[in-house]
This record gives structure tokens, C-alpha cells and sequence, in this order.
């Protein structure tokens, strides 16, 4: 070896070759990755409420806080359709909202209180964000806390100085008319959170038109209580309500008769003055007002006609030119609250020996629509306040303690109460109840469970619904037109294992078979876990029954590449040999699905 690298060098050097060494290839190096803008990592944060991101966003970036986007994504806008402004009205053009081009300069603040996030704008505030900062449509950042009624952040702006006395912009295509901090107060707060604008100075006046006036606004939602305030604070109804000795509506007279009252008395001027403009308004007769005032939660008008002797049980249907009450029914002053979702109306009425079950407990159902439909021609189907809409709850409950019974009748669909609630409210498990505890005949009340214990499986995604429903009697085996059980028909829809577990603990019959020959295990072989498959097992289903086309649950599983049933079944000693009508094995039928590992499983079985 030596002697070889001696003569390699003499070579070398006797020659003065130039032998180099091959090229080695530098590193490569790595392109540096490409690094998101920091405003938008900051929006998205806002976006998802991430609050620990944004603080350390603006602890490098400060200048952030103020940073306002166009950018709609970052943007929860389904609250403006869920609670305003003026969306109870139809004002709002939701595509012109979503995609119109001309609404833009969001801020982070903004954000925060449309989103109703107490950290978040407690963040965002503590660090200096503009707090008037408006939108191209001039919706500052406390109308936006009031857009998600959000009474914390919008007493804490009002605290901090948020301008109150100002309005959005005008002719936009997202809002027809104007709105303030206190309108929008009034169209969607509670009664503290306007007392609190006011205490900050709002103008209870302030009034950029005719429509924008607070106490028009009142008497739009038909808040008599926000009125009072308002007049309280210094609001004159002049300059609301301008009488001119021409035509006035009479519900307009009337809300105002209601305000005179509770401000100043039954025997101020001010309320002899406008008991006075209502009787000379259109259609202002005492049979309308009572109408109206029972309707429309006017307790105070209830009071004074009864104290001059109204007729508390004469029918009202026709007291107005537009009836939405069915001909030939009759309807007291006290089915009207009941169906304008009046409570304290209903509740002086019922104090003053109003007859509850006057049209076979037409009251009764009129509050129960109250809690679950949507009804536009009354008061309190559009108000979102959360007091009020508590208020149709407390109303139901109360006609129910008083003895008000649903019972046996001629229904159309959905409208017999069981069904009514299921089909307007599936998974509310606390009114089903009350409603079923209500029902006093009981084949009436055995025949509608029975019939909508099928319509809620199919509906429901609460299982709460169904234990309810089967607490109270609900023949767990009860069939739809076409010989299904729920247990079947819960099985047939993929992502039920909940109330399909919940029918298999309460006894269902596991080993009925639906239309088409299928048993609950051949249906659920086909798309359900181990764990559903295992509990009908456990309740004695038969692992080897066949549909009508022959195919067992092995087969099915198989079918649908449920894998994880397939070993299962083989595993639990299903009989592998079974072929449906077509010929098909489960050996044959898992090789042409390419599903290995069963078909090995299946050879080895055969082996054994």
C-alpha cells in the first residue's frame, strides 16, 4: 500500500497533473416562507374570539387596535338579521348587506361588540380603541354592542362617553331609515339598558325625522313601559304624536291613552285629553279599545273600562277592520292577550273572573302558538326582548294552572298540541312536556304520542325529545303507515346513534322488520359503529336475519364498506356461508369491494 501511494505522488509531481477533486455542490439554501400579513393574522383572531392572539398581536403592533377592514369575513353580519336594527320590518335587503360594495371600515371594536365578546372589548378598550369610530353606514361601535343586546358592553361605552345622540347614515341599501343609540335601545333592550342611555344623557327628543323620534319608536314596538321612561326623562309627546284636530290612527291614540296613564293618572288632563283624541279617532269606538288595549298589553286602559263596566266577556273578533281570528269563533278580551302574548293583561282579566276556557280553550291555544310560531300581527311575535318573549312562557304556564285543558277535537296536521309543538318546536323537551302533563283524556293523549313519536324521531336532533314522548307513554313500538317502528326508521338515517340507543336501553323490539324485510341490526350493519351493532346484540337480535333481497347484516356491512361491523359480525359468529338472492357471499362480495382484511378473516373462518 505505501509503495502505491509513493508511486502515485512521484506520478503526480513528475507529470504537473492537475488532478482536482470532484465539485462538491453547495447547500441549498431554504427560501425563507412566506409570512402572513399581521393585520390579517390580527382580524382572524378577532374573528375567532381568540383573545390571547390579539394581545399579542398589538403588543408588536399597537397601531392595530384602530385598524379598520372591509374585508366581510371577519365579521359576524347573521347578527344583524337575528336582532335588528330594523329587520323585524323587513327593512334590512339582506344580499345588499352581505355583498353590496359599499359598506366597509370595520374596526377591531366593532368586531368585538357585534360578537357580544365582554374579553374582547374589555381588551380592545383598555388599550385606547376609538370608541366612535363609525362604519361606512354609521353604525358605531355601541350600536353594534346594541345589535347583540349585549347589556354589559353597551353600559360600559355609554360609561366611557360613547356618542349617544347620534344616527346612522340615511338612505343606505342595508337600512331604510335612520337609527340612534337609543333607538336601537328601544327596538331591542331591556327597559335597565335605557334607563342607563338616558342617565348618560341621551336626548329622549332626539329626532332626525318623523320615523326617528324615541317615543315613536316606542309606540312601534308597542313598549308603553319604555315610553313612560322616556316621557320620565323629559320626552314630550307633541313632538311624537302631533295632533292636528285630523285623522288619527286609533292604535296610536291608544298607545298614548296607555302612556298618560301610567305617567300621569287616570284623572290627569294630559290622559282625559287623549281618552279624548282616541274617541274621535278612526274606528275609536270603546269596543276597539278594549280590543286593543287587550291585545296590545295596555293593562292600565283594561282598568279604567272596567271600572266603567266593560264587558270583559263580549266578543271583540270584529272590533277591527282586520280580523286574523277564524269567523265564528269568539274572542274575549282575554283570548286576544292571550294571543298577543299579553301576560299582565291576561293576569288582570283572570283576577277579575274572566272565563279561561271561553271557545274550547281558545285562549290556551293561542298562548301556545305564542311560544312556538312566528305570528306578525301581533305585539309580541316581532319584539326580541328577552324580558318580553319570557313573558309568553310565564303566560302559558299560568292558563295551564288555572285548569286549561288540551282536549280531543278535529285537527288539521300539526295542529292537534303534541304535534304542533313537535312540528314548530322538535327540540324543546320542556314545552312537549308541559304540554303532555296538560292533556287530561287519555286515549286523546295515547293516540297523539303514538302518532308523532315516528314524526319526532325523524325530526329530532335533542334525544331529550324522545325520552319525554316515551316518559309519557309513547308505545315504543308503534309503526308508521308503512309497518316501520322508530327503532327502524332511526336506524335508516345515518348519525341517529343516540335516539337509536335510547329505544334499544327503553325496550324497543329489536327483531321487527320494516318494509323491505330489513331488521334495526341488517339497517345498521350498513353505516352504525360497533358499539350500536353490539348493544342490538346484547338484546338479543338475530345476527343472521335476511332482508327480502336476502342480504344479512353481514352482507350489508360488507356492502356499504362498513368494515369495522363486517369484523365485528364474523367476530360475534354470524353465519358466513349466507348468500343473498343474487348469489352473492360475503367472501365474493369482499373481494369485489377490495376489502381485504375481512375477506381474509372470512377465509380463515372457512378454514376452521
Amino acid at each position: 500500500m505505501l509503495k502505491i501511494n509513493f508511486l502515485t505522488d512521484w506520478l503526480k509531481n513528475s507529470l504537473n497533473l492537475q488532478i482536482e477533486a470532484p465539485p462538491v455542490e453547495p447547500a441549498a439554501v431554504p427560501e425563507p416562507e412566506a409570512v402572513a400579513d399581521i393585520k390579517i393574522l390580527f382580524w382572524k383572531a378577532i374573528q375567532r374570539s381568540d383573545a390571547a392572539a390579539v394581545k399579542k398581536y398589538l403588543a408588536g403592533s399597537p397601531e392595530l387596535i384602530n385598524a379598520v377592514t372591509d374585508d366581510k369575513q371577519f365579521i359576524e353580519f347573521s347578527r344583524f338579521y337575528e336582532t335588528g336594527p330594523v329587520a323585524f320590518d323587513d327593512r334590512v335587503d339582506q344580499r345588499n348587506y352581505e355583498d353590496g360594495d359599499d359598506h366597509g371600515g370595520f374596526t377591531p371594536l366593532a368586531a368585538a361588540c357585534l360578537k357580544g365578546d365582554k374579553d374582547l372589548f374589555d381588551l380592545l378598550a383598555a388599550r385606547g380603541a376609538d370608541i366612535n369610530r363609525a362604519d361606512s353606514f354609521g353604525f358605531t361601535p355601541i350600536m353594534c354592542a346594541l345589535l347583540s343586546q349585549n347589556a354589559y358592553i353597551i353600559k360600559s361605552l355609554a360609561d366611557m362617553g360613547a356618542a349617544l345622540n347620534v344616527f346612522s347614515a340615511d338612505g343606505t341599501s342595508f337600512c331604510r331609515g335612520r337609527v340612534s343609540p337609543l333607538t336601537l335601545a328601544i327596538k331591542l333592550c331591556e327597559a335597565d339598558v335605557i334607563q342607563h342611555l338616558l342617565d348618560k344623557n341621551a336626548d329622549p327628543d332626539l329626532s332626525g325625522g318623523e320615523s326617528d323620534n324615541p317615543l315613536s319608536e316606542a309606540f312601534n314596538r308597542k313598549r308603553p313601559e319604555v315610553a313612560s321612561i322616556l316621557i320620565n326623562a323629559g320626552a314630550r309627546i307633541e313632538n311624537a304624536f302631533r295632533y292636528d284636530c285630523g285623522y288619527v290612527r286609533s292604535d296610536e291614540a291608544a298607545f298614548y291613552l296607555e302612556t298618560a296613564l301610567r305617567v300621569y293618572g287616570a284623572d290627569s288632563g294630559l290622559a282625559r285629553f287623549h281618552e279624548k283624541i282616541y274617541s274621535g279617532s278612526s274606528g275609536g269606538s270603546e269596543k276597539h279599545l278594549l280590543y286593543e288595549a287587550s291585545r296590545s298589553d295596555y293593562f292600565e286602559i283594561i282598568k279604567l273600562l272596567i271600572s266603567r263596566g266593560a264587558d270583559i266577556e263580549e266578543d271583540i273578533s270584529h272590533a277591527d277592520v282586520v280580523c286574523f281570528y277564524p269567523d265564528g269563533v269568539k274572542i274575549t278580551p282575554f283570548i286576544a292577550a292571550a294571543a298577543g302574548g299579553c301576560y299582565e293583561t291576561a293576569k288582570l282579566l283572570m283576577a277579575r273572573g274572566a272565563n279561561i276556557f271561553e271557545s274550547d280553550n281558545a285562549a290556551l291555544w293561542y298562548a301556545l302558538e305564542g311560544v312556538t310560531v312566528y305570528r306578525g300581527y301581533h305585539r309580541m311575535s316581532y319584539c326580541h326582548v328577552r324580558s318580553l318573549l319570557e313573558n309568553k312562557d310565564r303566560l302559558l304556564r299560568m292558563i295551564i294552572s288555572a285548569g286549561a285543558k288540551f282536549g280531543p277535537g278535529k285537527y288539521y296536521i300539526h295542529e292537534e298540541p303534541l304535534g304542533h309543538v313537535l312540528y314548530h318546536a322538535p327540540d324543546d323537551a320542556e314545552i312537549i312536556g308541559l304540554v303532555l302533563n296538560n292533556i287530561g283524556d287519555k286515549d286523546f293523549k295515547r293516540a297523539i304520542l303514538n302518532d308523532n313519536l315516528i314524526n319526532s324521531i325523524m325530526k329530532s336532533k335533542n334525544p331529550d325529545v324522545i325520552k319525554t314522548l316515551l316518559t309519557h307513554g309513547a308505545d315504543i313500538n308503534t309503526l308508521d303507515d308503512k309497518g316501520n317502528t322508530g327503532l327502524i326508521i332511526a336506524a335508516r338515517r345515518k348519525k341517529n346513534a343516540d335516539i337509536m340507543h335510547i329505544l334499544i336501553e327503553n325496550g324497543a323490539d329489536v327483531n321487527i322488520a320494516g318494509s323491505g324485510g330489513d331488521s334495526a341490526l341488517t339497517l345498521a350493519a350498513a353505516s352504525y359503529g360497533v358499539e350500536t351493532i353490539s348493544r342490538l346484540l346484547d338484546r338479543g337480535a338475530d345476527i343472521d336475519h335476511a332482508a327480502a333481497d336476502g342480504r344479512t347484516a353481514l352482507l350489508s356491512a360488507i356492502a356499504f364498506f362498513n368494515e369495522p361491523a363486517a369484523l365485528y359480525l364474523i367476530e360475534k359468529g354470524c353465519d358466513t356461508k349466507k348468500a343473498d338472492l343474487k348469489g352473492k357471499t360475503a367472501l365474493s362480495l369482499a373481494e369485489a369491494k377490495k376489502m381485504g382484511r375481512v375477506a381474509e378473516m372470512l377465509k380463515v373462518k372457512g378454514r376452521r
